[in-house]
C-alpha cells in the first residue's frame, strides 16, 4: 500500500504529517497511530491525514477501520487514485470483491496507463468469474450471478460474464433475459462457437427452431471440432424427426470424442427409429458393457429398448442422475407432509395434449372422486393443442403452466400451493423435468406410467406397478418403493372406434389371408423379432406384415431386411396416419393378430389393440418395459396369449394363424370379456390408484418412510360422504351469528350471504368496495398477500388454495393485476374462475395504457394526469408503480404488466370467462365485468348500471 501523502496538502506537507509518516515507515505502528490521531484531531479536513492513518490500521490488519477511514479522505478529496487503490486493496481483504473491483476500476480510468492497477483488476475479476462458475456447477444461481455482475462492473466489456449470465437466465426459464445477455457477449466476441450454441439453446427453449437450427450450423462453422454443437444440433434434427442428419450429427460427435456424454445412445436410437440393423446386436452389447462400467454413454429411456435386463436399467438411471446436473436439486424445496381436508394430487407432464399419456388418463382425471381428492394438472412441456388438451384442462380443478418455470420456480410452485402427492408422468421420456423432482415439489413424489422403469434418484418414493410388471422378487431392481396395483397398473379407458370399417384394399391389404400386425414404434422392431416375423410369412401362405409407417427411412430399410430374409417385400404394409384415433382403432378390426415385441413391449397400442377386438400375443420379458402387455392380457383375461419364450411365441403365432377354430376362440372370448374385465374398468382402476394415494399419504401423515405395499381389489365403491373444508371462510362473526338464531324465524327469512373475495384488499376499509357489495346480501372475504394487511386469508391472487373451488359469487380485484408478471396473469385469471360459482362474475379494475401511452407519445411522462387519495399521478406511476409507495419499500406497488381493452378483454376469455364488458374512465382506468355464465342483454345492462362508473 502507497504511504505519501497525495492530497491537496501535498505542498507544504505539515511536519506532524511528516512525524507520523517517519513512525509509519519505520515500522513503529503504535507511535505513527498516535501522530495520525492527533493529526486528524488537529487538521480533521486533512485528507492526506484520514488517508494515511487508514493505510495504518490496513497494514494492522484492522480492515473495516481501514475502510472507513479512506472513505473520509475520499470524501474530503473526491477521485484519489492513490486513495482508490488502496480502498480497493482494504475491501479485497475483507472479501468485497464487489467494492474492490469498482475502486480498482475507477483507479484505471484515472490512471490508464497504470500497469499495476490494470493487473490488480484483471486478477480480481478472473476470480470472480471462476468463483461465479463453481457457484453456477453447485446450482447456486444467485451466488453465481453477484460474481459475473462484479466482473460486469470491473469490466463491463467482459463477453464471458454476459455469455455466462445468459446461462443461469436461461436455467432459471428467464429465455428472453438470456437472449439479451448471450447477444450482447456475441456483440462483444462475434467468432466464439460456444456463445452461438448457447444462443441457439435459447432459441431451441423459445420454440425458434430454425433460428436455433441455424445457430448451431453457424458454431460449427466457426469451430468443425465442437461436439457439443453437433450434439446439440443432433438433438433438435432428432426431437424434429430429421433422422438422417440427426445420426450424422451423432456420427460426428463420436468421431471427435468416442466417449461423449449420451452420444453412443442418440446414435443407437437413431439407427433403430429408421431400421439401420447393421452394429444392432454389436451396439447392444456395447452399451450394456459401459453402463455396467459407469459410462454415461445412453439416456435410461432409449437404454430400456437395448437391455432388459432391470439390475442394469437401475445402473443405468443412477449414472444419469448422477452426470445430469438438470436432474439434481439446485434448491431443495424438501417439505413436511401437509394437512387437508382433501389429498392434494399434482400430475406433471410434457404431454398434455395428442399423447398417448393424455389419452390413458383423461377419463381418471375426470372421475377422480373430488370429496376426497383435489386434482391439479402440471404442464412442463411444449403442449399440443387440441381437444385432447382442452379436455384435460377442464378435466384438473387447477391446470398450471409452468413451461417457462426453472425447475427449482417450478417446486417452489408446487410447495407453495401445499401439493401432498406429485406423480410425474414422464421420467426420463422427451421434454421431462426430472429436476422439479430433485427439488422435492411435494412431500410423496411418485413415478407413474410415462416411463416403464426406475428413476434411480433418491427423490422419487414410490413407483406404480402390478404383479406382473414387477414381481417382488424384483423389488431390488427399483430406487423406488414398489406399489402394486391388483389389477394392473395401466389406466385404459375405452375409447370412441369409428363405425365404418374401411376395406381391406382401402388399407393396402389383400382381400383374403392373415394379417398380423405390429403398430409399435419403429424402435421397438429388433433383428431378433424381425426374423421371427418373416418365418410367420414365409410359413403362413398369403400371410402380410401390416405395420406402422412411422418414417420413410423405415420402410425402405425393413422391405431390404425383408428381401434379405428371402420375403417379397410386398408382404411388409406399412400403415400412414390417420386424421383421428376413431378411425385407426376401426381399421386395427382389419387384422388378425398383434405382434408384441421384445425387450420392449405395445403399452397404450396393446391396450387400443384389445379395445378394437385385436388379440396380442406377447412373450414375457425380464424388466417392467418388456412385461406391460402381458400385465394388461391377464387383466383382460387372456393369459394363454402370454409365451415365456420367444419359441412359444412363434409356435403359438404360426398355430393362431393356421387354426381358424384356435383363433376364432380366442376373438371370441376377448369380444365377450373386453366388456366386462377389469383392463377396461376406468371407475375400478380409479378406486385402487386413489386407494394407493391414501395409502401414501397415511404414511406419510404417521411420519413413517415410504415403504411397498399392495393394494386388494376394491369391488365397490365406498366413497366417504364429504366433510365441510376448513378454507371456507366464515359468513359472519360469532356474536353476530347467535344474534341472528336467536332471531325468531331468521333462518327460514333470510338467504344465505354471498360472498365476494376482496383480492389484493389492503387494510381493512369498507369504503374501498363498490357500493354494491356493501348492501346487504353480500359478506367480504378479504385476501392479500401481505400479512400486514390482516387479511381474512394471507395469500397470493395466482395460487388462492386457501379458497374453495366454486365458493364464491363474486370477485372484486382494483389495480392488482398489473402489479403481476405477464406469465402470472393467467394463473390468476384461472383462480378467478376456479373459485368463482358457475354462475360467479369477477369485476376488475386496472390502468388504461392506450390512455396512457397518449400521454407518453405527448411526452407528459412526469406530468400529473390525475390527482387520488394518495397525490398526484403521472403516467410514469401508472406504467411502473406508485413511485412514492415504492420509495418506503412498498415493493407490492411495483407494475409489471400492462392492459388495454382489447388485451384485457382476451386475458379473461382465454382464461375460461364466457361473456366480459369493458368501459374506460376519465383517470385514465380500465374496468370490467366478466361472467362465467352467458347473461341476457337486460342483465349486462344492470351490472354495468350498478358497477361501472357513471
Amino acid at each position: 500500500m502507497k504511504k505519501e501523502p497525495v492530497g491537496p496538502g501535498t505542498l507544504g506537507v505539515p511536519e506532524a504529517i511528516k512525524v507520523a509518516l517517519a513512525h509509519h515507515q519505520a515500522g513503529r505502528f503504535a507511535e505513527a497511530d498516535l501522530a495520525y490521531q492527533r493529526l486528524v484531531r488537529s487538521r480533521p479536513e486533512d485528507p492526506d491525514a484520514w488517508h494515511l492513518w487508514g493505510v495504518l490500521a490496513a497494514e494492522n490488519g484492522q480492515y473495516a477501520v481501514a475502510v472507513e477511514r479512506i472513505q473520509r479522505a475520499l470524501e474530503l478529496s473526491p477521485r484519489q487514485a492513490a486513495f482508490l487503490g488502496n480502498l480497493g486493496h482494504a475491501f479485497l481483504q475483507l472479501a468485497q470483491a464487489a467494492q474492490a473491483i469498482a475502486c480498482y476500476r475507477e483507479v484505471v480510468e484515472l490512471q490508464p496507463d497504470d500497469s499495476e492497477f490494470r493487473d490488480r483488476l484483471n486478477r480480481i475479476c478472473e476470480r470472480q468469474l471462476d468463483l461465479g462458475i463453481e457457484h453456477q456447477k453447485a446450482g447456486r444461481l444467485t451466488e453465481a450471478e453477484d460474481c459475473y455482475q462484479d466482473v460486469l462492473r470491473g469490466q463491463p466489456e467482459r463477453a464471458d460474464a454476459w455469455h455466462l449470465k445468459g446461462l443461469i437466465e436461461m436455467e432459471r426459464g428467464h429465455h428472453a433475459a438470456a437472449l439479451e445477455h448471450v447477444c450482447r457477449a456475441i456483440d462483444r466476441a462475434p467468432d466464439t462457437a460456444s456463445f452461438h450454441n448457447s444462443l441457439a439453446s435459447v432459441h431451441e427453449r423459445l420454440q425458434h427452431f430454425e433460428a436455433a437450427i441455424a445457430c448451431y450450423r453457424h458454431a460449427i462453422t466457426l469451430r468443425p471440432d465442437y461436439p457439443e454443437a453437433h450434439h446439440n444440433l443432433g438433438n433438435l434434427l432428432y426431437r424434429r424427426r430429421q433422422l438422417g442428419e440427426a445420426l450424422a450429427c451423432f456420427e460426428r460427435v463420436l468421431a471427435l470424442d468416442p466417449d461423449h456424454a449420451f452420444a453412443q445412445g442418440m446414435a443407437a436410437d437413431c439407427r433403430a427409429r429408421m431400421g439401420l440393423w447393421a452394429d444392432h446386436e454389436s451396439t447392444r452389447q456395447r452399451l450394456a458393457e459401459r453402463v455396467r462400467e459407469n459410462a454415461p454413454v445412453v439416456e435410461p429411456f432409449i437404454f430400456l429398448n437395448f437391455c432388459d435386463d432391470p439390475s442394469a436399467q437401475r445402473q443405468c438411471a443412477e449414472l444419469f442422475v448422477s452426470s445430469e446436473r438438470r436432474v439434481r436439486s439446485a434448491q431443495a424445496s424438501a417439505t413436511a407432509p401437509f394437512s387437508h381436508e382433501r389429498i392434494r394430487l399434482a400430475y406433471i407432464s410434457p404431454d398434455f395434449g395428442d399423447h398417448p399419456v393424455a389419452y390413458l388418463i383423461a377419463d381418471l382425471i375426470e372421475q377422480h372422486d373430488r370429496r376426497r381428492f383435489e386434482v391439479f394438472g402440471v404442464a412442463i412441456g411444449r403442449q399440443r393443442q387440441g381437444s385432447r388438451h382442452e379436455r384435460l384442462k377442464r378435466a384438473f380443478d387447477r391446470f398450471l403452466d409452468l413451461r417457462s418455470a426453472s425447475d427449482a420456480a417450478a417446486a417452489q410452485q408446487l410447495v407453495d400451493l401445499e401439493v401432498d402427492i406429485a406423480i410425474d408422468l414422464a421420467g426420463y421420456t422427451g421434454s421431462s423435468r426430472p429436476g422439479i423432482f430433485a427439488a422435492r415439489a411435494a412431500p410423496i413424489q411418485v413415478n407413474y406410467l410415462g416411463f416403464p422403469g426406475t428413476m434411480g434418484a433418491e427423490s422419487i418414493d414410490y413407483i406404480l406397478a402390478d404383479r406382473f410388471v414387477i414381481p417382488e422378487a424384483h423389488e431390488p431392481f427399483y430406487a423406488e418403493k414398489v406399489v402394486r396395483l391388483p389389477d394392473t397398473f395401466q389406466c385404459c379407458p375405452p375409447r370412441p372406434v369409428a363405425d365404418a370399417t374401411p376395406a381391406r384394399r382401402e388399407a393396402g391389404l389383400p382381400e383374403k389371408g392373415f394379417v398380423f400386425c405390429c403398430f409399435n414404434n419403429s424402435y421397438k422392431i429388433n433383428p431378433q423379432m424381425f426374423d421371427i416375423w418373416m418365418r410367420l410369412l414365409k410359413q403362413v401362405e398369403g400371410s402380410v406384415l401390416w405395420l406402422s409407417k412411422a418414417n420413410q427411412e423405415v420402410v425402405g430399410n425393413l422391405r431390404r431386411e425383408a428381401q434379405g430374409r428371402g420375403v417379397d417385400a410386398d408382404r411388409l404394409v406399412f400403415a400412414s396416419r390417420v386424421t383421428g384415433l376413431d378411425e385407426h382403432l376401426a381399421r386395427q378390426r382389419l387384422a388378425d393378430l398383434f405382434l408384441d415385441t421384445l425387450p420392449y413391449n405395445a403399452h397404450t397400442t396393446a391396450g387400443d389393440a384389445l379395445w378394437a377386438g385385436l388379440p396380442v400375443l406377447t412373450c414375457l420379458g425380464n424388466a417392467f418395459a418388456g412385461r406391460v402387455a402381458a400385465s394388461l392380457l391377464h387383466a383382460v383375461g387372456l393369459p394363454e396369449l402370454v409365451t415365456d419364450s420367444l419359441a412359444d411365441y412363434e409356435a403359438l403365432a404360426q398355430r393362431l394363424a393356421t387354426r381358424p377354430d384356435d383363433y376364432a376362440a380366442i376373438r371370441e372370448k376377448l369380444e365377450r370379456n373386453r366388456l366386462s374385465a377389469p383392463l377396461f374398468d376406468v371407475d375400478r382402476f380409479r378406486r385402487h390408484i386413489e386407494a394407493a394415494y391414501q395409502r401414501m399419504w397415511e404414511i406419510a401423515q404417521r411420519g413413517e418412510a415410504p415403504t411397498a405395499f399392495s393394494i386388494a381389489p376394491i369391488e365397490e365403491d365406498a366413497r366417504p360422504a364429504p366433510s365441510p373444508l376448513a378454507a371456507t371462510p366464515r359468513d359472519d362473526s360469532p356474536a353476530r351469528s347467535a344474534a341472528r338464531a336467536s332471531e325468531p324465524g331468521t333462518a327460514k327469512e333470510r338467504p344465505p350471504r354471498q360472498k365476494v373475495l376482496h383480492v389484493g384488499c389492503g387494510p381493512a376499509n369498507p369504503e374501498k368496495l363498490p357500493a354494491l357489495f356493501r348492501t346487504d346480501p353480500w359478506q367480504e372475504v378479504r385476501l392479500d398477500i401481505d400479512p400486514a394487511c390482516q387479511p381474512d386469508i394471507v395469500g397470493s391472487i395466482t395460487a388462492m388454495s386457501a379458497v374453495d373451488t366454486g365458493s364464491c359469487a363474486a370477485i372484486f380485484s382494483s389495480h392488482n393485476l398489473e402489479h403481476l408478471y405477464p406469465h402470472e396473469v393467467p394463473l390468476a385469471l384461472k383462480e378467478f374462475v376456479r373459485v368463482l360459482a358457475p354462475d360467479g362474475f369477477a369485476f376488475v379494475t386496472l390502468p388504461d395504457l392506450q390512455q396512457v401511452a397518449g400521454l407518453v407519445a405527448e411526452d407528459r411522462l412526469d406530468d400529473p394526469a390525475y390527482h387520488s387519495p394518495a397525490g398526484p399521478i403521472a403516467p410514469l406511476d401508472m406504467l411502473y408503480g406508485h413511485r412514492p409507495s415504492l420509495a418506503r419499500g412498498n415493493l407490492f406497488m411495483a407494475h409489471r404488466t400492462g392492459f388495454t381493452a382489447k388485451t384485457l378483454s382476451r386475458a379473461l376469455l382465454e382464461a375460461g370467462f364466457v361473456q366480459v364488458g369493458v368501459r374506460r374512465d376519465r383517470r385514465f382506468g380500465l374496468w370490467a365485468i366478466a361472467y362465467r355464465q352467458t347473461r341476457t342483454a337486460e342483465q349486462l345492462a344492470e351490472m354495468e348500471r350498478a358497477l361501472f362508473p357513471s
